[in-house]
């Protein structure tokens, strides 16, 4: 053909325009011509004149006449791409903000309004700062306002004095973004007392580290023990004195092995995990005094009836612990 391929899709039909709506800002631009070696100047010009935003293009189309010659091969087109991206500052700015905390101040000065009932994260401030003068300061000040930390204002603003009054604590709770947003926002609400933790400083402990800074080493896994030991306290009583809010649950962890590798941690200490568990879990049992219910193992036949899930695996056993 004295036309590319691309010519003679778009000659479909002779002298005409196809017009689709552009869109009111170029996303895009590219060139596309085709050259006809043919003397007799019967040259099919398609020019394809921009590709517009949103998916609308323009096409022109013009022909000198209606014959078309062929040869043996068709001549090389020449290809011109030209690409121009137009990125909206606001929007570079917005995406690269995001997993930031809130802005303390809202953007353009504006107040944000909060929902129905309750007062804008402004108007909150602005209390925060009036309420808390040197003549009348807070008597506790909770940072966090996850489920933790909402707990805790709630308790302490809602205590009473022996003779029945209430608000007799004046209670500031802070959050840097929205209340609940962080680790309060995941589906285990767990009251954890810390077993991860206590895995980390144990490998920690028993590393290299232990033998070219052993003080430093040593000093590091005392204040890890001694944080997951608090934790324990602090689960017993949460769990004590607010029996309405919590309850015990069972964590079954099951092991279709008895060596796991690459090991957790990183340390081949606790590739062994499989067999270290039961021994682990009672530890972890004692750090809170044995007042949680104990933990136990179940059984490979208990295990897949409780669990028809695990029927397909190789099961060895379940370790069974509690969380609050």
């Amino acid at each position: 053909m004295a036309a590319s391929s691309t010519a003679r899709i778009l000659a479909a039909a002779h002298s005409r325009v196809i017009t689709k709506a552009a869109a009111p800002h170029i996303r895009s631009l590219s060139t596309l011509s085709s050259t006809n070696t043919n003397t007799n100047n019967n040259s099919l010009l398609p020019t394809l004149l921009a590709t517009l935003g949103g998916g609308a293009t323009l096409v022109a189309y013009n022909s000198t006449t209606s014959k078309v010659q062929c040869e043996e091969a068709p001549p090389k087109i020449n290809v011109t791409r030209r690409m121009t991206i137009r990125q909206d500052k606001k929007l570079a700015s917005a995406l690269s903000n995001i997993g930031a905390p809130f802005p303390l101040t809202p953007p353009h000065n504006k107040e944000v309004k909060g929902p129905n009932g309750i007062p804008s994260r402004i108007e909150q401030v602005r209390k925060l700062k009036v309420n808390g003068m040197k003549d009348s300061p807070y008597d506790v000040l909770v940072i966090g306002g996850g489920a933790t930390g909402a707990g805790i204002a709630f308790d302490a603003v809602t205590r009473t004095d022996s003779s029945g009054n209430s608000n007799v604590l004046k209670v500031a709770c802070i959050e840097r973004g929205d209340f609940a947003s962080e680790t309060s926002s995941r589906s285990t609400k767990l009251i954890w007392a810390g077993i991860k933790y206590l895995a980390s400083a144990a490998a920690a402990l028993i590393s290299v580290n232990l033998i070219t800074s052993p003080i430093k080493t040593c000093q590091d896994f005392y204040g890890e023990f001694n944080m997951v030991f608090n934790c324990h306290q602090e689960r017993k009583y949460m769990l004590d004195k607010q029996k309405h809010l919590t309850n015990w649950v069972p964590i079954v962890c099951p092991f279709t092995e008895w060596h796991i590798w690459p090991p957790p941690f990183g340390h081949w200490l606790f590739s062994f995990f499989p067999i270290l568990a039961p021994a682990v879990f009672k530890f972890y049992d004692g750090l809170s005094q044995f007042t949680c219910p104990p933990s136990f193992v179940m059984g490979k036949k208990e295990s897949r009836n409780k669990f028809p899930q695990l029927n397909e695996q190789d099961i060895k056993y379940c370790a069974v612990f509690y969380e609050g």
